[in-house]
């Protein structure tokens, strides 16, 4: 409760808005999140890590990172210079935390222990994590945390092989991004047919002479085998495929 309570004093002598839950005690972030409701990118998972600079210098960091994320950590092994990395035994991590292990919030109150945060937070306006206690959830602006936590930014996040929907989101924007990909070519290849190959041939009439635009891809349709015309074939099956 020491830590729910002083999280509370913090938030409340910066002014900030919240929301406080009361839920089944539960400390997994994907459960935690399918029991209040968020999304699992709204969950702020805080992980206790040990940096072994030295046979006798230890330091300790709080990562804090989306529920649908893992960590890199060879990214804060790069960051802290050590020579060792790993997850901080369950009784040391309670010791500088001050809660048990799933009831940790993604901010420090303990001089040893340094706070980083992955950028990936800022994907969503609104957070949520445990207060310090397994059955208590405290909802907050994405940029009122940023202002108040003292926090360091380190991109040490990476997509979750065990987040299914995780692993979907990034496949259909690496699709997006091809579609995207294959219909600048064809803009492209657009535009310098037309700019080539524009029938010019004009008609005349009574008050003038008409400009007759053919089809962009006519000369290229036409030239049997020509280059213009297989890679516009090869863009066209590639933007079909994609589509389907």
């Amino acid at each position: 409760m020491k830590i729910f309570e002083e999280m509370v004093a913090m938030l409340s002598k910066h002014n900030v808005v919240t929301r406080v839950v009361e839920h089944a005690a539960e400390g997994r972030c994907d459960a935690i999140s399918k029991i209040r409701g968020n999304k699992l990118s709204q969950a702020m998972k805080a992980i206790v890590i040990k940096a072994q600079i030295t046979k006798k210098d230890s330091k300790y960091f709080l990562a804090v990172l989306p529920g649908d994320r893992a960590i890199n950590m060879d990214a804060i092994k790069n960051y802290s210079k050590a020579t060792k990395i790993f997850f901080a035994p369950a009784e040391k991590a309670k010791i500088l935390t001050g809660c048990e292990m799933g009831a940790v919030p993604p901010f420090s109150f303990n001089s040893d222990l340094k706070l980083i945060v992955d950028p990936s937070i800022k994907e969503n306006e609104e957070i949520v994590f445990n207060a310090g206690l397994l059955d208590r959830s405290i909802f907050m602006q994405t940029k009122d945390y940023i202002a108040i936590s003292n926090l360091s930014w380190l991109d040490f996040s990476k997509v979750d092989p065990s987040n299914t929907s995780s692993l979907t989101e990034v496949k259909e924007k690496a699709e997006g991004d091809e579609l995207s990909k294959v219909t600048a070519t064809l803009e492209a290849l657009s535009s310098s047919v037309s700019k080539q190959d524009i029938d010019k041939t004009t008609q005349s009439t009574g008050t003038g002479s008409v400009l007759l635009l053919s089809n962009p891809f006519n000369q290229a349709t036409s030239m049997s085998g020509s280059s213009s015309d297989v890679a516009k074939d090869e863009v066209l099956s590639k933007s079909n495929s994609l589509s389907m």
